[in-house]
This record gives structure tokens, sequence and C-alpha cells, in this order.
């Protein structure tokens, strides 16, 4: 078990990118939850996938706390 997960998933974000991708339903089915009994996770999103990020967090058993912005275009969501 894992007190702190910084993830920076592949969305799918409609480009073509020199990486694989996931679905947002495979997003969502990862079993990250199963990692931490308690913690921290930081989930970089794209700002298409904010709300699928929310949706993700809820889903792997974490509550939503906040967001920071980081560049021009990407944020950064964090929750316990």
């Amino acid at each position: 078990s894992v007190d702190v997960i910084m993830a920076d998933p592949p969305w799918d974000i409609s480009m073509n990118l020199p990486y694989g991708t996931m679905k947002d339903e495979e997003m969502m089915n990862l079993k990250i939850g199963a990692l931490s009994n308690e913690g921290v996770i930081f989930l970089c999103v794209t700002t298409r996938a904010i709300e699928l990020g929310r949706a993700c967090l809820q889903q792997w058993g974490y509550q939503y706390r906040g967001n920071k912005k980081k560049g021009k275009d990407k944020e950064v969501t964090y929750c316990w």
C-alpha cells in the first residue's frame, strides 16, 4: 500500500501522439483504489478530461478536494 499516488494517465485527447492512449471507460475501470487504503492522489488531466478525471477519482474511491493550474492549459487535480 502506498500513501501518495502521482498519476499522469494517457488520456485519449484525439491527437496523433507518439504513445498509446486509453479510452475513457478503460481509464474508469483501472483498479487505482487497490493501491492504497488511505492517502492522496495527484491526477494530471487535460482541459477536456477535467470532468472525466473527477469521475475517475470517485470511481477509484477518492474524494475530490481541488485543483491547481499548471501551464496555460493543464490542470493538476488533487484529492484525499
